[in-house]
C-alpha cells in the first residue's frame, strides 16, 4: 500500500521526477509520432514489442463468432500475441456437460479448424498466434506407445545379496519390480552389476507430505568400488530368471539388476491419451515432429506461419514419476561422451540419488520403532542403495550422468525442434528448466540454443540471479529476448492487482527480462455444471492466478493502464544491444524455480543469505554464463570483451569453484591471454570435476598461471569485487555517488543509449511485507551515465519523451544528474546527441539553478516550475534568469466531501440457479449500480455499510476550489490497493497513472474556482467470488493480495507555478501579454541579444505582473500573481 505522499520533497529533489509525470505541457505521444520513428515506436510499440497473453481453451467447442469476439477483446486490450493452450482442468472430462476430447480436444480436426479461424482473425488485427508444443506440459502427444523408447522412461532395479565363491555358481536373478496399472505392460532388461560388500545397514524412513505418509526400508550396502563388475549378458538367462557368476574373491556380494520401463506420465486430456515423450533421445523428439506434420500443422497453418511467423512454446520440464531418466541409447551415448561404462557404475549412481527400487511389501509385523515405525499391515517400499568410501568418486559419477543427460536433451531435443521450427518460420520458445527435484539440465547452455528463452515469476520471482542466468543464455546466443510467464501465483486466484504484476515486471526486467506473457486469458465461451461463478478457469482447484478477461472489473482499461506500460518497457529493453558489465561463471545443472536470494549472490550458494548485492548497488550489471556457452560462435574475446557483438562482457568472475573440467579451465586461460579480465574469488579449482580422469594437476597449473597475468586478480570474498573490477578498468556504464538499491539495465545503438533503473528497496521481502512499496524508501541520488548528448525522461505510463534540463556533461563521455526514484518504481532515461531522434528539438542546457523548483521543457518552452514561494536563479545556455515567486495557491487535502458510486460485479440470475438446472450458466455477471454514498472520510469498502463482500468498480467524485496563483497542480491519490482505471478533471480524461505511485499532473485541466474530480477504481473479484462460494481462498493469500478495496485517504492537490524562461510560442524577445491580464503589465529591462525575459504562465488564463531589473547581465524578475 502506498503511504502518504511526500510530493513536495520529491518535486524539489529533482527535475527528472517531474519530467516523468503524466500531464499536459509535455511532448505528447501524438507529437512524437509526427517527429520521430523512435518516439512513435516508444509511444505505440509495434506488434513485435507488445505483451503476449496466454489464452486457455478447454476444447474447440467454440463458435467462430466467439473466437472472433475474443480475438477482438484481446487486441483491444493491447496485446500483440495470443499464446493458445488447450487445457481441461476444472472442466469435467467426457461427462454429460464435459468435453468430448475425441471430437473437440487438442489435436482433433475440430481443434485445427478452430485454430485456423483464430489465425485468420488474428491476421486482421495484426497480432501473432503462438501455439504450445503439446496438449499440456511436459511435451506429449496422442497415439504414443507409453512402453516405447519414444515415451518417457525411467530406470528401475532390485538387488539381492549372496555369499559368492571363486567358483562359477548359478544364482536367482533379483525379482523385477511389479508393473502397476493397465498402461505400462512391459519392461526391458538393461543389465546386471555385481559388487563385493564391505558392510551393510538398514533403516526405516517415514515421510509425510501433501500426498500422505510414505514408508520405506533402506538397505544400504557399502561396496568395494574396485569390484564393480558388469555381468556378461551371455551368463544371464532371462527366460528362467537365473545367472552365473564367478566371484574374484569369496565373501558377501550384492547383485543389482536394472530394467527400463515407461513412466506412463500423461500430458493433457486427449483421445487417444497423450503420453510424455522421451526428452533425451531423438525418437521422442521425432515423434513430436511427426505428429505435428501429420496431424496438426495444416496447409493453412503452414501458410500463416510462413507469412506472419510466431512461436512454438514448450513449458517447463516438469518430468515426474521418475527417479532416473533412461533411453536405449543412454549407455552408448555416455560411453562416447564420458569415456567409461555407465552400466558398471549404476549402483553408485542410484545410491547417490536415493532412487527407489519400486519393490513393495506389506509389513507382517511392526518394523522399526517410535516415529520411524512401519505399522503392521502397511505397504512399504524396499530401497537397496550403494555407497563407497570414496564419496568424491560417487559425486563425480552423478555429475557426469547429469551432464550427459543435459547433453542429450540439448542435442536430441532442443536443437532438433529448433531446426524443425525454423523450417516453418516458427521460433522455438521454451522454459528449459525444471523444479527443485531434479538437476538434469544445464539450463543456461540449453537455453542458448533456443530462439526465445523463457522463465516464470512463479517461484523464480524472488531470484534475480535466475533471470540473470537466462539473460546470459540469450546474450551469449545473440537472441537477446528473455521472456517471462507473468503472474501465475499459487492460491491467489481472483486476488491479483496491476500493482502486483507491475512489481514483478519491474523486478524481473532489472535482471534482464524483456518480454512478458500474461497468465492468462480464460475463454468465456464454455461452461458447464462444474464451473463456478464467474466462469471457467483452468486452475480453479489449485487456484493459480489469474483469469484476465471480461469478467474482471478492470478489463476494459487493460490497454492504457497496464498493457501499454509493459509493452513500452519491452520496447525499451529490446532496443539495440545489451551492454552488460561482466559475466559470472556458473557451472550448475538446473535453474531451480525456488532459488530465492532476492539480491543475488554472484553464484547460487544455497547456504548463503546475502544482504546487499555488492556490485548491483553500485550500478554494475552482470549475467551468469555456463561453460557450455564457450562453444558458441559469439564466445570470442575482442578488444578485451567477451561476446563483443552482444553483451560485451568486460570480465569473467569465478567465485569459489573447487572443481573444473580441464577443457573449461583452458578456455578461461585462453580468454585471459586474449585480453579478458578475470576475477578469482576465494577458492580456485585444483581438481577436475569428471570421474576417471587425472587432470587435477593440469587444472591447478592453469589457475596458477592465471594468477600471474596482469589482467587477473584474486580476492577473498564478494565484498571486494567492486574494488577488484575497478582495478582492472571494469567500470559500470551507470554509477551512483554511493551504494544504492537501484538495479540498472543499459541498451544502446549508434543513435542513443537507454537506461532502465529500478528501485529494489522493498522487493526483498515482497509477499510477506504488507506494503506494495514504501515512500520512505524513495531514493534521491546522483547518477552518472555513459553516453553523448542530452538526457531525456521516457515515461513508460504515457509514452511521453521529455528533455531533462538539469544535468552535467562531465566531458569524458558521461553525464550526471540528480534523480528521485520511488520504491519499486522503474525509470527510463535516454541519451542522444540528435534531439530529433527522440522527436525533440535542440535545447539549451540548464547550467545552474538556485531555488527548490525544477526546470522543465514543455510544448510551449522552458519553464521553472515550483510548488513553493521563494527566490530562484537559473542559467540556460548563455542566458541567466533570476526572480522571485511570491505567491502560490496552497496544498489541499481532499479527505472529505467524497461521493462514491459502486458498480457491483455479482452472479447474474443464471449463475444463481442450482448447478443441475439446465439453464445454469456460471458466466452470467450482473453489474449492478448501487446507491451513491456520501463519505465523511475515505475508508475501505468493508468498513462502509452495504459494501462488505462487494467487488467491482468504484466511482469517486469530489469538487474542490482553487483560489490563488497557479499554473497547474499535482494530484496525489494517496493510498489504495485497487487498480486505478481512470481519472478525470472537469470532464477531461487524464493520462494513464502510475499504478504504484499515484501522482498525476493536472496541468491546464485545472481551472480557477470550482473543479470536479472523478476517480474510477477496479477491485479484484476475490470478495464477490468468496461470497458466491467460488474458487477463491477463504482468506486473503497475503497482505499484498488484499480485499481492502477503495481509496483509503491522503489524497492531495499541490498547485505549482510555471515561470516561462524561454517562450517557443512567440519569436519576440519580450513575451506577449497573457490572456486576462488587464490589471498587470510586464516591464522588462532591455536585454542584450543573448538575454530573454521569462514570464509566468503556460498559456493559462492567469493574470500576472512582472517587474524586471537587469543586474550584472542577469535578468532579475519579481513575480506577483493576482488572487481570484
Amino acid at each position: 500500500m502506498k503511504k502518504a505522499g511526500k510530493l513536495v520533497a520529491l518535486l524539489t529533489a529533482t527535475s527528472l521526477m517531474v519530467a516523468s509525470f503524466a500531464g499536459t505541457g509535455l511532448l505528447s505521444a501524438t507529437a512524437a509520432e509526427e517527429t520521430s520513428g523512435f518516439a512513435q515506436s516508444f509511444a505505440n510499440p509495434s506488434t513485435d514489442q507488445r505483451m503476449k497473453v496466454r489464452t486457455w481453451w478447454p476444447s474447440a467447442d467454440i463458435s467462430e463468432e466467439e473466437i472472433k469476439e475474443e480475438v477482438k477483446q484481446i487486441a483491444d486490450a493491447g496485446f500483440g500475441c495470443i499464446e493458445l493452450i488447450g487445457i481441461t482442468e476444472s472442466f469435467a472430462a467426457r461427462g454429460e456437460h464435459g468435453i468430448d476430447a475425441e471430437k473437440d480436444g487438442w489435436g482433433s480436426a475440430n481443434w485445427n479448424k478452430a485454430v485456423e479461424i483464430l489465425m485468420r482473425e488474428a491476421e486482421k488485427y495484426n497480432i501473432y498466434v503462438d501455439l504450445t508444443i503439446g496438449p499440456r506440459w511436459p511435451a506429449g502427444i496422442p497415439n504414443l506407445d507409453p512402453n516405447s523408447d519414444a515415451a518417457f522412461r525411467k530406470l528401475t532395479y532390485n538387488a539381492i545379496t549372496e555369499t559368492a565363491t571363486m567358483e562359477e555358481k548359478t544364482y536367482q536373478l533379483p525379482e523385477a519390480p511389479t508393473l502397476s496399472g493397465d498402461v505400462i505392460t512391459s519392461q526391458e532388461f538393461v543389465g546386471l552389476v555385481a559388487a563385493k560388500v564391505n558392510r551393510s545397514s538398514s533403516k526405516v524412513n517415514v515421510q509425510s507430505g501433501w500426498g500422505g505418509t510414505t514408508y520405506s526400508v533402506v538397505n544400504d550396502s557399502n561396496i568395494d568400488e574396485s569390484t564393480l563388475t558388469v555381468v556378461d549378458n551371455k551368463n544371464i538367462h532371462l527366460q528362467d530368471g537365473t545367472f552365473t557368476f564367478t566371484a574374484p574373491s569369496e565373501g558377501e556380494w550384492v547383485f543389482y539388476a536394472y530394467w527400463a520401463v515407461g513412466t506412463g506420465q500423461t500430458s493433457g486430456d486427449t483421445v487417444p491419451t497423450a503420453y510424455v515423450v522421451n526428452h533425451f533421445n531423438k525418437s521422442g523428439t521425432q515423434a513430436i515432429i511427426d505428429y505435428w506434420e501429420n496431424n496438426l500443422l495444416t496447409d493453412e497453418m503452414k501458410e500463416h506461419y510462413a507469412t506472419y511467423g510466431g512461436d512454438l512454446f514448450e513449458d517447463s520440464l516438469e518430468l515426474t514419476a521418475v527417479d532416473l531418466p533412461w533411453c536405449n541409447e543412454m549407455a552408448e551415448y555416455f560411453q562416447d561422451n564420458k569415456g567409461y561404462n555407465l552400466i558398471q557404475y549404476l549402483p553408485l549412481l542410484m545410491g547417490k540419488l536415493g532412487t527407489g527400487s519400486g519393490i513393495t511389501q506389506v509389513a507382517e509385523t511392526d518394523i522399526g520403532e517410535g516415529d520411524n515405525r512401519i505399522p503392521a499391515g502397511t505397504t512399504y517400499t524396499i530401497n537397496n542403495t550403494a555407497t563407497i568410501d570414496n564419496a568424491a568418486d560417487q559425486e563425480a559419477i552423478c555429475n557426469d550422468f547429469n551432464e550427459n543427460l543435459s547433453d542429450m536433451y540439448i542435442e536430441n531435443h532442443v536443437k532438433v525442434i529448433q531446426e524443425w521450427c525454423n523450417s516453418h518460420n516458427i521460433k522455438y520458445r521454451a522454459q528449459a528448466q525444471g523444479t527443485s527435484d531434479n538437476n538434469w539440465v544445464d539450463s543456461i547452455e540449453a537455453a542458448s540454443y533456443l530462439d526465445v528463452v523463457e522463465g516464470e515469476t512463479l517461484g523464480m520471482n524472488k531470484s534475480p540471479d535466475a533471470f540473470r542466468s537466462l539473460a546470459g543464455a540469450a546474450n551469449m546466443s545473440g537472441t537477446e529476448i528473455v521472456s517471462v510467464e507473468l503472474g501465475a501465483d499459487f492460491g491467489a486466484l481472483y486476488q491479483i492487482t496491476w500493482q502486483h504484476l507491475i512489481e514483478l515486471v519491474n523486478r524481473t526486467a532489472s535482471s534482464g527480462a524483456n518480454q512478458y506473457v500474461l497468465h492468462g486469458f480464460a475463454t468465456r465461451s464454455q461452461a458447464n455444471s462444474h464451473t463456478a461463478w464467474p466462469g471457467w478457469m483452468p486452475f480453479d482447484e489449485p487456484r493459480f492466478s489469474e483469469s484476465w478477461n471480461s469478467s474482471q472489473p478492470s478489463w476494459d482499461y487493460m490497454k492504457q493502464d497496464f498493457v501499454d506500460y509493459v509493452s513500452r518497457l519491452q520496447a525499451t529493453l529490446q532496443y539495440g544491444k545489451a551492454d552488460v558489465d561482466f559475466a559470472v561463471y556458473r557451472d550448475d545443472l538446473g535453474i531451480r524455480t525456488d532459488e530465492g536470494h532476492t539480491q543475488g549472490v554472484l553464484y547460487l550458494d544455497e547456504n548463503a543469505t546475502p544482504t546487499d548485492n555488492p556490485v548491483a548497488n553500485l550500478g554494475y550489471s552482470y549475467n551468469y554464463i555456463s561453460p557450455g556457452n564457450f562453444a558458441l560462435d559469439n564466445a570470442v574475446v575482442k578488444d578485451g570483451e567477451l561476446n563483443p557483438e552482444y553483451a560485451g562482457y568486460q570480465a569473467i568472475v569465478i567465485n569459489n569453484e573447487i572443481k573444473m573440467n580441464l577443457e573449461n579451465a583452458q578456455k578461461i586461460l585462453d580468454y585471459a591471454k586474449a585480453g579478458l579480465s578475470i576475477v578469482l574469488i576465494g577458492t580456485t579449482p585444483t581438481q577436475d570435476d569428471s570421474f576417471g580422469v587425472n587432470d587435477d594437476t593440469a587444472v591447478a597449473a592453469i589457475f596458477a598461471e592465471l594468477k600471474t597475468l596482469d589482467n587477473v586478480t584474486s580476492i577473498a570474498d564478494e565484498s571486494s569485487l567492486p574494488t577488484a573490477l575497478k582495478s582492472l578498468g571494469v567500470e559500470p556504464s551507470a554509477s551512483f555517488e554511493n551504494s544504492q538499491k537501484i538495479s540498472v539495465q543499459h541498451r544502446y545503438t549508434q543513435d542513443a543509449d537507454l537506461y532502465y533503473l529500478y528501485n529494489n528497496s522493498s522487493s526483498n521481502d515482497y509477499g510477506s511485507n504488507d506494503l506494495y512499496h514504501n515512500d520512505a524508501n524513495t531514493i534521491n541520488t546522483t547518477v552518472t551515465l555513459e553516453g553523448a548528448g542530452m538526457p531525456y525522461a521516457m515515461n513508460l505510463w504515457t509514452g511521453d519523451i521529455t528533455p531533462i534540463m538539469e544535468y552535467t556533461n562531465n566531458g569524458d563521455g558521461t553525464i550526471s544528474m540528480d534523480i528521485s526514484i520511488m520504491d519499486n518504481e522503474a525509470m527510463v532515461i535516454g541519451i542522444t546527441d540528435d534531439p530529433s531522434y527522440f522527436g525533440q528539438k535542440a535545447q539549451e542546457t540548464a547550467t545552474s539553478k538556485q531555488g527548490d523548483g525544477t526546470i522543465i521543457s514543455t510544448d510551449h518552452g522552458v519553464v521553472y516550475r515550483t510548488t513553493n514561494v521563494g527566490d530562484y536563479s537559473v542559467a540556460l545556455g548563455e542566458n541567466s534568469y533570476t526572480g522571485k515567486v511570491e505567491e502560490i495557491a496552497g496544498t489541499q487535502l481532499l479527505q472529505t466531501g467524497w461521493n462514491l458510486t459502486v458498480t457491483s460485479w455479482e452472479p447474474g440470475e443464471k449463475a444463481l440457479l442450482v448447478k443441475d438446472d439446465p439453464n445454469y450458466d456460471a458466466r452470467d455477471i450482473n453489474k449492478r449500480e448501487l446507491d451513491s454514498i456520501a463519505l465523511d472520510e475515505l475508508k475501505p469498502w468493508n468498513e462502509i455499510e452495504g459494501l462488505q463482500d462487494i467487488s467491482g468498480q468504484g466511482f469517486y467524485t469530489n469538487t474542490f476550489i482553487v483560489d490563488g496563483n497557479f499554473d497547474g497542480a499535482y494530484l496525489d491519490l494517496g493510498e489504495s490497493y485497487d487498480n486505478i482505471l481512470e481519472v478525470t478533471l472537469n470532464g477531461q480524461v487524464l493520462p494513464a497513472i502510475d499504478q504504484f505511485n499515484h501522482i498525476l499532473d493536472l496541468g491546464s485541466y485545472l481551472v480557477p474556482g470550482e473543479n470536479t474530480l472523478t476517480i474510477r477504481t477496479g477491485t479484484t473479484l476475490a470478495a464477490a467470488v468468496r461470497k458466491a462460494g467460488g474458487n477463491v481462498g477463504s482468506t486473503d493469500t497475503s497482505k499484498v493480495y488484499s480485499t481492502t478495496y477503495g481509496l483509503l485517504g491522503d489524497i492531495s492537490i499541490t498547485p505549482y507555478v510555471d515561470v516561462v524562461l524561454q517562450d517557443d510560442t512567440n519569436s519576440s524577445e519580450t513575451p506577449s501579454t497573457p490572456p486576462n491580464s488587464s490589471e498587470e503589465t510586464q516591464t522588462p529591462s532591455s536585454p542584450t541579444p543573448s538575454e530573454q525575459t521569462p514570464t509566468t504562465g503556460d498559456a493559462f488564463p492567469i493574470a500576472l505582473a512582472v517587474g524586471a531589473v537587469l543586474v550584472a547581465g542577469t535578468t532579475v524578475l519579481v513575480i506577483k500573481r493576482k488572487k481570484f
